[in-house]
């Protein structure tokens, strides 16, 4: 499909030989910190330590770390959930700044700052069955295409992440939107496609921002192929930290950037917000769309 990468590769693979020793990267282990506080009484935070290039085995957690989880300058009492896992257990409010410490034996220790957004709130939704085009199978499906409407704040530079969320019992996955009809999210052209740049989102959450809505209410179009019995599904719309936002577009733009992967493009490191590790500390205020359910069987 991508011809004009598939011909880079193959030139580039008959005409280069490199002796690069990538033992030669070696370093020091450090700790890695995710958590993405939001609205709500319970916060969870997840500490492992990273590995130097030439270290062997996976990525160890810390279930040890001596963890101070502060909310405007409060510190919460943290729950130890065993292997790496901690929990904040305070209430914390949209617009409330967030400061989190870790440390541990041996390791670096780090602090992160961020703060939670304002609420989101969905205004309108709604559902309709239509034909669209579906860039994976490049030709037009009937899809469940859902209509969201938001208003974005004027006054702030705010970003935005949307998840369409399936639920199968007790379980919870992300499944793939189509943002082909959204002209606020898919900024990408055939040509970016045939120079081998791609749209995938990180665990199937698209991200954007308001470049193109600033201060308007706006009403997002996003779809998925229609199943007359799927099970319960929704949108999900989240206002996210301007951390949490350059955290993932960096992990998207090396996934799809097929070019930066070959070494025709340069490829960014992982943005990361923790001083003295790695990992985020981002937070994130949601809507929430209501449960859909296909047909009976």
């Amino acid at each position: 499909m991508k011809k004009i990468l598939l011909f880079l590769s193959c030139a580039l693979l008959l005409g280069c030989k490199d002796n690069f020793d990538i033992t030669k990267l070696n370093g020091t282990d450090k700790l890695v910190v995710y958590c993405f506080p939001s609205p709500g009484d319970t916060t969870d935070i997840n500490v492992g330590r990273s590995q130097p290039v030439n270290g062997k085995g996976n990525a160890v957690m810390i279930a040890d770390a001596s963890v101070t989880y502060q909310v405007n300058g409060v510190a919460l009492t943290i729950r130890n959930l065993g292997d790496g896992h901690y929990q904040a257990i305070g209430q914390q409010r949209e617009g409330d700044r967030i400061t989190l410490s870790v440390k541990a034996n041996g390791l670096p220790g780090t602090m992160a700052e961020t703060t939670i957004p304002t609420r989101l709130a969905i205004e309108k939704f709604e559902v309709d069955t239509v034909n669209m085009y579906d860039r994976d199978y490049e030709a037009f499906r009937e899809s469940e295409r859902f209509a969201v409407t938001f208003t974005d704040d004027a006054a702030s530079e705010d970003f935005y992440a949307v998840k369409l969320v399936q639920k199968i019992g007790h379980h919870f996955r992300n499944l793939r939107i189509n943002t082909h009809d959204e002209p606020a999210i898919n900024g990408m052209s055939d040509i970016d496609y045939d120079f081998g740049f791609d749209d995938s989102s990180y665990q199937n959450v698209v991200f954007f921002t308001d470049k193109s809505i600033n201060g308007r209410r706006y009403t997002l179009h996003l779809g998925m192929p229609y199943r007359p019995f799927s099970p319960p599904h929704r949108i999900e719309l989240y206002r996210i930290s301007p951390e949490y936002y350059r955290f993932i577009k960096s992990i998207n733009d090396v996934s799809n950037n097929d070019m930066g992967k070959i070494g025709l493009a340069p490829i960014t490191p992982t943005y990361s917000n923790v001083r003295g590790g790695l990992g985020v500390l981002g937070g994130c205020s949601s809507g929430l769309g209501p449960w859909l359910v296909g047909e009976e069987d």
